[in-house]
């Protein structure tokens, strides 16, 4: 029997309007959305129908020939989008070339870099001959965007791309979008989107209507204030409840399945458990340099990730790390893991400099110091089962048998809550949160004292961060772990940490408790970070 992934979902957009799709991971947001223009792969079999401006696309030829000119994509990741191999000018003459055959090689040029500005690209001429890998990652999507809009289609579906973006990066986004669809409303090509993303305050913030969908079948829709302000179905409302608010710090966030039963709010919840402060981590004038290129007669330049940086790290405490992208938040949690190697400047754990280490401590600060990624589909090998995956780094670092190992495994993969019984499969078979949970395990399995969490709950929906989250909190009591958490989610951040330091072009701006920063910012650049978060 087929397994249905969308069920009987009609729906419409109106000229100059924008339209918001939500839901959590495999509810069939960007299923349906692929399907107008035929880019689910053949075993994917689609019923209904497509109207597009009154009349009927039924035919593969039709759905193909409205890509680009008529619907046209803003995918999550830029860099899948991008050609690495070719300039960012040439790739957007191609678009221009391939909707107006006639266009002369001059006037796509001077239309592209005319597009850039559109965009608002910062230096277009000079972003017209540089490679995706030398912009950041804002501007790769902004020239996405500008991609997507060369043929001035009618309807553009934005699949979750503002996911990977810091908080001005986000709003500087969704301001643009807004504005380009304000200067086209009443031409003869006015522009209308379709915005996709498990993020309600950003859709809130951007749209006239939403649709909430779970499971492929289309639960709720409305205004976004009927939507926001009075939800109908339980399940919205769960999507609702489950993002951390502004001002709260609740023990444990509620996760859909707790409103869905009933919940509220949590009740009969264990007071925190305090632990005595004494510092775990102690950097002392911390900075890192990279050199630019250069050639033979000029000077070599530097460019300055972090410059000159001090504060402290405690134990059984979290610090967030946030500030906008290129302000140094990767690069600080690199060097203290020593994947990066200071210029200057001294990081002490446990009282000793870390770079004074005999190859014996030096082992057992790696075994300590845990590093979660982002993206759990790139941090565990495909070819591995999810024992494998857990088994291979404690190999390496303690002295046990096989049955130990396992015995250990099993008892990790419990603790993050999955069953046992799902250790023989492999990675592909789970889902996003289930395969954060493993990354966690997987550093568990070390019995660290510390995890550095790079984005690490950026690409999942609220439930499942909702989940992921209540976990580390239960993880950090249980086994008395301090965490670095690094995110562009400042609603996150205030609710999961205990002290929050604010990076700023590889400065700090400022370093303050969590409740006290978000209620009393003492920098200008800390005021205009929480200003560009999306509320409702």
């Amino acid at each position: 029997m087929d397994k249905i992934l969308v069920n009987n979902f009609s729906f419409s957009v109106e000229e100059s309007e924008i339209v918001g799709v939500v839901g959590e991971s495999g509810s069939g947001k960007s299923i349906c959305c692929y399907s107008f223009l035929n880019l689910l792969p053949p075993s994917l079999k689609v019923g209904g129908k497509l109207l597009w401006k009154g009349q009927a696309v039924d035919d593969e030829k039709g759905k193909i020939g409205l890509r680009g000119r008529e619907i046209s994509f803003v995918f999550q990741e830029p860099m899948s989008a991008l050609n690495p191999s070719m300039t960012l000018g040439k790739q957007l003459e191609e678009v221009y070339k391939k909707n107006f055959p006639n266009i002369s090689n001059s006037e796509a040029k001077n239309k592209s870099i005319q597009s850039f500005i559109e965009v608002k690209i910062p230096n277009p001429e000079s972003v017209y001959d540089r490679y995706p890998h030398q912009i950041s990652g804002g501007q790769q999507q902004r020239v996405c965007l500008a991609m997507a809009l060369a043929a001035q289609p009618q309807l553009l579906i934005a699949d979750e791309p503002t996911t990977a973006l810091d908080v001005c990066i986000q709003a500087e986004m969704m301001d643009l979008l807004k504005e380009m669809i304000e200067n086209r409303r009443n031409t003869t090509r006015p522009l209308s989107l379709l915005f996709i993303s498990h993020d309600l305050p950003l859709v809130a913030s951007i749209c006239d209507r939403m649709m909430v969908l779970k499971k492929g079948e289309l639960v709720e829709q409305g205004t976004t204030s009927q939507i926001m302000n009075a939800p109908k179905h339980d399940y919205t409302r769960g999507l609702i409840l489950t993002k951390p608010k502004l001002g709260e710090k609740p023990h444990r966030l509620l996760t859909v399945e707790d409103v869905i039963q009933g919940k509220t709010s949590i009740q009969n919840i264990k007071e925190k458990v305090e632990f005595k402060q004494s510092i775990l981590f102690s950097i002392n004038n911390l900075s890192v340099f990279f050199s630019e290129k250069r050639n033979l007669f000029t000077r070599p330049k530097f460019f300055k990730a972090l410059d000159s940086i001090s504060f402290e790290i405690f134990k059984n405490k979290t610090l967030g790390i946030v500030g906008e992208s290129g302000s140094g938040k990767s690069t600080l949690a690199k060097t203290l893991i020593g994947l990066q190697q200071p210029s200057s400047g001294n990081i002490y754990w446990n009282g000793k400099n870390i770079q004074n280490f005999s190859q014996t401590e030096l082992t057992d600060f790696r075994k300590s110091v845990q590093y979660i990624f982002q993206n759990p589909d790139s941090a565990l090998n495909p070819r591995l089962t999810i024992q494998q995956a857990l088994m291979e780094p404690r190999r390496i670092h303690f002295h046990e048998t096989e049955s130990e190992t396992l015995k250990k495994a099993i008892e990790i993969i419990e603790l993050v809550g999955i069953n046992k019984n799902e250790l023989s499969k492999y990675p592909h078979q789970f889902s996003g949160g289930q395969k954060q949970r493993m990354v966690i395990a997987r550093a568990l399995m070390m019995e660290p004292q510390t995890l550095i969490l790079d984005e690490s709950v950026a690409a999942l929906d609220v439930s499942v961060q909702a989940q992921v989250l209540n976990l580390l909190n239960d993880l950090k009591e249980q086994l008395q772990l301090t965490y670095v958490f690094i995110s562009h989610d400042l609603s996150v951040v205030q609710y999961f940490c205990d002290d929050i330091l604010v990076l700023n072009k590889g400065k700090i701006e400022e370093i303050q408790p969590s409740m006290d920063l978000f209620n009393h910012p003492k920098s200008l650049y800390t005021q205009n970070l929480l200003r560009s978060i999306p509320t409702w």
